[in-house]
Parts: structure tokens; C-alpha cells; sequence
């Protein structure tokens, strides 16, 4: 788990991706200490992600230390949100992160708190380099906490799934910043 100023973020594991596969979010709220729990997520695009997610701890046997996380309140136990790592190092070394956030939850800087949180822990991890992570192909949100952690913009690429995104990178210049 990692910690910062306002969040914790708690890694997926076996147990929670049973709990989800389910639908028994009395039981995934249990294992996280949230209250009233409705759902994992709040997106469309999440819940056709799960069997992705699935596949990447199945990729880092069983390792949840670079795999996806719930981003929870540590003040008052609520999910902000989930994200993390999208599986091992590329063929460069870089980590790839991303994040989805709560509707009530957005613009109060949980995103960037986070993104800072896995960019700085990836940057303990031998063999890591640095972070990568993706955006629409246009001026948004993603791109400004993006840039407020230090990454840099790098280029348009063609996903294959994705279309057409724009590459952030940090590469070799971890943030040690405190996350707040």
C-alpha cells in the first residue's frame, strides 16, 4: 500500500478481483474498509477493462505492487478512484500508469496526488527508468496533473485499441517531492 498526504493507495489482489467478478461489492467494501460501497467504478470503460486488469496481475504473478489500485480517502474511507500500473516494464524500462476518478471526486487533486504517489514508487523499483502515461490527442485535464507531475510531452501515437494518443513521459528524473 502506498501512502500519501490524503489518499492510500491499496493494490489489487486476488481476492479483491473475486469480489468484483462477483458483483459483491458488500464483500470488496469489507476488504477495503469503505462503507456503503455501490461499485468499483464508476465508468463504462472500467468495467470492459476488468478482464485487462485481471490479465495484468495474472502477467505479474500474482504481484500487486505494479498493478492496479483503489485510490481511497484515508480521512473518511471513501473510493476516489482506481488505477496504477498498466502491468511490467516495457522493453525501455518504463512503467505505464493511468487513472480514473470519481465524478465527486474530480478537480480536488487526488489525480495528481496518486499519479505523483506511482510515479515515486515506481522510481524505487530496480530496472524501472521511468513512467509513461497516454491522453486524448487534445489540451484537457489529463494533460495539466500530468504535467504537474513532470512528465513530458513526447508525441502522438496510434494505439491499437485506442486510436490515436498523446505520449507523456517521465524518463529518468523520479519527482521526490512530497504528493500533496
Amino acid at each position: 500500500m502506498i501512502h500519501t498526504n490524503r489518499l492510500q493507495l491499496v493494490p489489487f489482489t486476488s481476492t479483491h478481483y473475486d469480489a468484483i467478478e462477483s458483483s459483491d461489492n458488500a464483500r470488496l467494501g469489507q476488504l477495503l474498509d469503505i462503507h456503503d460501497l455501490t461499485s468499483w467504478t464508476e465508468s463504462e470503460d472500467g468495467i470492459d477493462a476488468l478482464p485487462v486488469l485481471i490479465g495484468f496481475f495474472e502477467q505479474l504473478y500474482m504481484d500487486s505492487r505494479l498493478g492496479s489500485c483503489f485510490i481511497i480517502l484515508s480521512e473518511d474511507r471513501q473510493l476516489s478512484g482506481t488505477g496504477g500500473y498498466k502491468g511490467a516494464p516495457d522493453d525501455e524500462d518504463l512503467v505505464e500508469i493511468g487513472y480514473e476518478i470519481r465524478k465527486a471526486h474530480q478537480h480536488k487533486g487526488y489525480a495528481t496526488e496518486a499519479a505523483m504517489a506511482w510515479i515515486n514508487f515506481a522510481g524505487t523499483k530496480d530496472g524501472i527508468t521511468g513512467a509513461i502515461a497516454h491522453t486524448l490527442p487534445e489540451r484537457n485535464f489529463s494533460v495539466k496533473r500530468l504535467q504537474k507531475c513532470g512528465m513530458r510531452f513526447k508525441g502522438t501515437i496510434d494505439e491499437p485499441d485506442g486510436g490515436e494518443v498523446w505520449r507523456w513521459e517521465t524518463h529518468g528524473a523520479f519527482i521526490k517531492k512530497d504528493a500533496a
